[in-house]
C-alpha cells in the first residue's frame, strides 16, 4: 500500500513538471476559522475523598477556538494547489495545530503534512444533538470527571489501555465516551491520496511513518523531538509508526432519502516490545452512516481499536444521534453513546460508560449558533475502584462562530 502511495504521488510530480506549471496567481492566503464556547454546570454523584470530582467545581468556564490560513491557485495545466495553516487561539505546547500542502486534479488529491489520517477525513460520523463540539461523545468540551478511569481523554488516564499519556493530576481526567473516530496519527506528518468523487463514491489513503508533528515531541515511548531531528529512530518501546490509514464513503439518495455511510481501517506497525510481550501491531477501525428524510436526521458510528495491546486492551464504542429541524432557527437533537475499555495487560474486565444528550439549537445565522444540553453521564470501573467511578448531569449553554 505504502508503494501504491508512492507511486501516484511520484506520477503526480512527473505530471506537474512536464506540462508548464506555472500560475497566472500566486496563492493568496484567506483568514478564517471558528470561535467555540461553553458553560457548564455540573453534578457529580460522589466529591469524596479519594472520587474523581474531589475538590472540583460545579461550573466551568471552557473555549475552544482557531483561526485558519487558507489559500488556492489554479496552474495553468489546470491542476490546483493550495496551503492550510491552522493557529491554535491558546497558546499551548501545539501552536500550529494542523498545516499541509495539496495537490487536486482530474486524478484525485494529494496532501502532504500535519493533517488528520484519511479514515478520520472521510469519517461521517454520528450525529450530534447540537454541534460536534457538545454533547457526551465530544472530542472538545468535558463536564464530568473521569479520575483514573480508562475512558479518560481515550484511554490517557493512568492505568488506561492505550498506555500513552498519563495526565499529572489524574483526579481531573475529563470523560469522552463515544470515540468519533480512530486518533491513530491525529495531526502527524504524513502523506495522503484522494481519488475523484465516482458514483458518489470516494477513497483515501494515508501512510505515516513516524508519529510525529514537526518540533513536537513524540508520544509515550517515543523520545526524539520532531522534523528537527533528521533521521528518527525504529526502536521504541511500545510505539506504532509506518501506519496505513485506509478511508472510504459515499454519499447519495435512495428514493427520498439522503445517505451518507462511511467506513475506515487504520493498521500500525510496532517497533519494539516490551520483556513481558505486551504489545502488538495496532488495528482500529470504524463504520458509520447517515441519513437525512425532510426535517429529520439521523447517524450512527461503532469504532474498534486494540491500541497494540495484546492482551485485554481493546475499546469498542458506539453512538446515536438524531436531530429534527423545527424551522429555519431551531433544532432539537439527542444523542447516546456507550463505551467500554478492558483494563490492560494481565487485568480482568473492562471500563465501561454510557451518556445521553438533549439539546436545542437556535442558527444565529451568518455562521452562528447558540445551543444548550442537558447530559447525563454514568462510568463503572472494572473493580468498583472510588477514584475511577463516576455519574452526574450537566447543562451546557455554548455559542458556536464561524468566520
Amino acid at each position: 500500500m505504502k508503494k501504491l502511495l508512492y507511486g501516484t504521488t511520484a506520477l503526480v510530480a512527473a505530471g506537474l513538471l512536464s506540462s508548464g506549471a506555472y500560475a497566472a496567481d500566486p496563492i493568496k492566503l484567506s483568514v478564517g476559522g471558528y470561535f467555540a464556547t461553553a458553560i457548564g454546570f455540573s453534578s457529580n454523584q460522589d466529591d469524596g475523598a479519594g472520587a474523581p470530582a474531589v475538590n472540583s467545581r460545579s461550573h466551568v468556564f471552557q473555549s475552544e477556538k482557531e483561526i485558519i490560513f487558507s489559500g488556492t491557485t489554479t496552474l495553468d495545466n489546470g491542476v490546483k494547489i493550495g496551503v492550510n495553516v491552522q493557529l491554535e487561539g491558546d497558546t499551548s505546547s501545539d501552536i500550529i495545530d494542523e498545516s499541509y500542502v495539496w495537490f487536486e486534479g482530474s486524478w484525485g488529491k494529494i496532501q502532504y503534512g500535519a493533517e488528520d489520517d484519511a479514515t478520520y477525513l472521510l469519517n461521517v460520523g454520528a450525529t450530534k444533538a447540537t454541534s460536534f463540539f457538545y454533547g457526551v461523545a465530544s472530542p472538545v468540551f468535558s463536564f464530568f470527571e473521569c479520575g483514573t478511569n480508562a475512558l479518560g481523554l481515550f484511554g490517557q488516564a493512568a492505568g488506561g489501555a492505550s498506555g500513552s499519556v498519563t495526565p499529572a493530576n489524574t483526579a481531573t481526567v475529563g470523560c469522552f465516551i463515544g470515540a468519533y473516530s480512530p486518533l491513530v496519527t491525529g495531526d502527524r506528518e504524513k502523506l495522503t491520496y484522494f481519488t475523484p468523487k465516482m458514483s458518489g463514491f470516494q477513497f483515501g489513503i494515508s501512510y505515516t511513518p513516524n508519529n510525529h508533528e514537526q518540533a513536537n515531541t513524540f508520544p509515550t515511548g517515543q523520545t526524539a523531538a520532531g522534523t528537527y531531528s533528521a533521521l528518527l529512530p525504529d526502536n521504541n518501546t511500545g510505539a506504532q509508526t509506518e501506519v496505513i490509514s485506509l478511508g472510504a464513503n459515499w454519499s447519495g439518495k435512495l428514493g427520498d432519502v439522503g445517505v451518507r455511510a462511511s467506513a475506515g481501517y487504520v493498521m500500525g506497525n510496532l517497533e519494539v516490545n516490551n520483556a513481558a510481550l505486551q504489545f502488538e501491531d495496532r488495528d482500529a477501525y470504524i463504520l458509520a452512516i447517515g441519513l437525512d428524510f425532510k426535517q429529520l436526521t439521523i447517524g450512527a458510528s461503532y469504532y474498534k481499536d486494540d491500541f497494540g495491546i495484546k492482551l485485554h486492551g481493546d475499546r469498542r464504542d458506539y453512538t446515536f444521534g438524531a436531530t429534527y429541524k423545527l424551522d429555519k432557527e431551531w433544532t432539537l437533537g439527542a444523542e447516546y453513546a456507550n463505551s467500554k475499555v478492558e483494563a490492560g495487560p494481565g487485568v480482568v474486565g473492562s471500563d465501561e460508560g454510557h451518556g445521553f444528550a438533549l439539546g436545542i439549537t437556535y442558527n444565529l445565522g451568518a455562521g452562528a449558533s447558540i445551543s444548550a444540553e442537558i447530559q447525563r453521564m454514568n462510568i463503572d470501573d472494572n473493580v468498583n475502584a472510588v477514584g475511577a467511578q463516576n455519574s452526574g448531569t450537566a447543562f451546557v449553554i455554548g455559542t458556536v462562530f464561524w468566520f
